[in-house]
């Protein structure tokens, strides 16, 4: 009974915020219709747009932002202007637009007469520069910063100035430093009753750099609590984050996961997409620990993509990394050079994984110099962590003591700041309750009735695919590896002659390994696609998805003597990563299932007013029309499995994956004479 009242109380606070909320804009907006004064209306704008984008309902707010730099032209202030143009910019960056939103802060910095602002737009441009990953340039707003302050060190101005110093120093791993200056801040956030919940994620980070994990964990566990209670979905981001790096340090990857799709599902929900890759490269990196590279490789090309698109450059880096990492354990040496000397560009700071990987490569090509100059980078900077290897002891026994220290002041200040709206609470309590408690209470105890099998049911099912993946990855590959190796040792015992007249079973042995292994990799895939429940449009270049497929599937077509030829693609608003899959599966399928001399496959693409058609055709052995549905459907094949390898998935997922794009995929062939399938993308 008690939980259930518990329940009631949460409900109904729940529902007066989100009145006060509504009443709020409401009455603005009732002011807005009646408020001739132009001055006046700036300023409401203003105040709608600022409560908009504190609730995270951006394009409202950027409608209403953009109504008052309108105003404040035609009232022709310049530092009104500024005003409204730093809060777009804020809007813009919550958005993850950077570049925009960095141009727009330096238009109104151009504008700004007060102190107080430019010290604002200095912060923000700041902020910005270190999430792309532009360190080096954050150092001259820092400064700007400390210059308009002046004098006037006691204000919270300082506080936000020494916020963005520990930042600064954090990212140049000047970790000393960075919690001196956190330190810092948080006597100046305190003292003027300001989130600290920045800071705290700052200082978990620290724990987790010194490895101490279960104490990172327990700090932000205890943000996420904090969060939560306050609605703010970007803090509550950041504390996912943090708690997914601890799983991982911790390495309990089913926790690990399970907070990624958190992170995942709070984007989808609430519409936040800061750092987003970080998300993906976490998946990434824990599915490459529990050897699921398939999986793995997925995750960190989906957070190249993200970051790329979001202009992250340090969470691009994270993934490009990853990447170097699995492609050198597969030992595909090129790609994995690639994607190394991609983190090098992107980041300025040391990432001595990815040094130690491309001194190896460099050492395999004969480039003695270069792998020993990376290996000397690793080795000052380890020197470097060991000389403050001391100073972290002591630090990681403090910081958990002051922590708790400063969460009781909070809970102090919180306290004070409750008494006094404590009268209007629980009237507001009392009349929405005597109103609405019985039909509450009807309603919600059979919608949580049915809420609860209906989640009952999913994640029984998301279990159920979970550790199908898993068994897929790891339980049946590696017996499938095994059968391999050992054929091999039994081989070597045997004599010459028995060798001979055994050969036509190892064959039949080999073969059917290989068949059981695509298998199984064709049906993990299947099983992506089809738990991807969210499916996100941006802007990919189909010359840059086929290449990567030519990178992917060079040995393959090497073997074939095939070719691929696409020209001049367009640039269209879709899924990079399907899009992929589609286009991987049928120019396989189309070398594959050829006699040609020469296997080739043509790809090109037309733009109409509502769709764009993708075309790829070949010269293979083609289709007849009977057959033209069957083929989509799963283990349904045309061939002997002997004539042509396969799983008789690839076509099944092609189907899945346009179905997923809301595509349509039509196909036209002879026999004998190739195919063309023809996929509808919508506009």
């Amino acid at each position: 009974m008690k939980n259930t009242k518990k329940h009631y109380l949460i409900l109904l606070f729940t529902l007066v915020t989100s009145l006060l909320y509504a009443q709020n804009v409401d009455s603005l907006l009732t002011i807005r219709e009646k408020t001739t004064n132009q001055t006046e209306k700036y300023n409401i704008e203003i105040a709608l747009a600022t409560t908009y984008s504190n609730n995270w309902k951006l394009d409202q707010a950027e409608t209403h932002v953009n109504e008052a730099i309108i105003l404040a032209k035609s009232i022709g202030d310049a530092n009104l202007q500024a005003e409204a143009s730093f809060l777009s910019g804020r809007i813009f960056s919550f958005k993850g637009d950077y570049q925009k939103g960095d141009s727009i802060y330096a238009e109104a910095l151009k504008n700004a007469e007060h102190k107080e602002l430019k010290i604002k737009i200095n912060s923000g441009r700041f902020e910005l520069t270190i999430l792309t990953g532009a360190v080096e340039k954050s150092k001259s707003y820092l400064n700007n910063m400390r210059e308009l302050i002046g004098d006037d060190t006691t204000s919270v101005l300082m506080g936000n100035y020494y916020f963005n110093s520990a930042s600064y120093y954090g990212a140049q791993r000047q970790t000393l430093k960075a919690i001196k200056y956190l330190q810092k801040a948080k006597k100046f956030f305190l003292k003027y009753n300001k989130s600290v919940v920045g800071i705290n994620y700052n200082l978990a980070t620290i724990f987790q750099d010194l490895k101490a994990y279960e104490k990172a964990l327990e700090v932000q566990e205890e943000m996420l609590i904090d969060v939560r209670k306050k609605d703010n979905a970007n803090d509550e981001l950041f504390a996912l984050y943090g708690i997914m790096t601890s799983y991982l340090g911790l390495k309990d990857y089913e926790a690990t996961k399970r907070t990624c799709f958190q992170s995942i599902e709070l984007k989808e929900n609430k519409n936040v997409s800061g750092v987003f890759g970080y998300s993906y490269y976490v998946l990434g990196s824990t599915y490459f620990k529990t050897d699921q590279l398939d999986s793995a490789e997925y995750y960190f090309l989906k957070g190249i993509e993200i970051s790329e698109a979001q202009n992250e450059m340090s969470e691009l880096a994270n993934n490009h990394s990853g990447m170097a990492e699995l492609m050198y354990k597969r030992k595909e040496f090129k790609k994995a050079k690639y994607h190394g000397k991609k983190t090098q560009e992107l980041v300025s700071s040391i990432n001595s994984d990815n040094n130690d990987i491309l001194s190896t490569i460099y050492e395999k090509e004969g480039r003695y110099k270069d792998a020993y100059d990376l290996l000397r980078v690793n080795w000052e900077d380890w020197k470097k962590k060991e000389e403050e290897q001391t100073d972290y002891q002591v630090i990681a026994s403090l910081l958990k003591d002051k922590y708790q220290q400063e969460k009781e002041q909070e809970q102090i200040i919180f306290k004070q700041k409750a008494a006094k709206k404590q009268g209007y609470l629980i009237l507001s309590l009392l009349l929405l309750g005597l109103v609405l408690l019985g039909i509450f209470s009807l309603f919600q105890i059979r919608n949580n009735r049915k809420l609860k099998n209906l989640n009952d049911q999913l994640q029984q099912r998301n279990n159920a695919l979970q550790q199908f993946s898993y068994i897929a990855s790891h339980d049946i590959k590696e017996p499938i590896r095994s059968i391999g190796n050992h054929i091999g040792l039994i081989k070597r015992k045997l004599s010459k002659d028995d060798q001979l007249k055994l050969n036509d079973y190892f064959i039949t042995i080999k073969d059917s390994t290989e068949q059981i292994y695509t298998l199984i990799e064709d049906i993990m895939h299947y099983t992506q696609v089809s738990q991807n429940s969210q499916i996100e449009l941006k802007e990919t270049d189909l010359n840059k998805v086929v290449k990567n497929i030519e990178v992917s599937l060079e040995p393959f077509i090497e073997s074939v003597s095939g070719q691929v030829i696409y020209n001049d693609l367009p640039t269209i608003k879709s899924s990079n990563s399907i899009l992929y899959i589609i286009l991987k599966n049928l120019i396989e399928n189309s070398l594959k299932f050829n006699t040609s001399e020469i296997p080739t496959v043509n790809i090109t693409c037309e733009t109409l007013s509502n769709k764009h058609i993708l075309t790829v055709s070949d010269n293979g052995i083609g289709i007849e029309s009977e057959y033209y549905e069957r083929i989509f459907e799963m283990f349904k094949r045309l061939h002997n499995k002997f004539e042509y390898k396969g799983s008789g998935i690839g076509l099944s997922i092609v189907k899945l994956s346009a179905d997923r794009l809301n595509a349509k995929i039509n196909l036209k062939s002879e026999h004998g004479k190739g195919s063309q399938f023809i996929i509808e993308l919508p506009a």
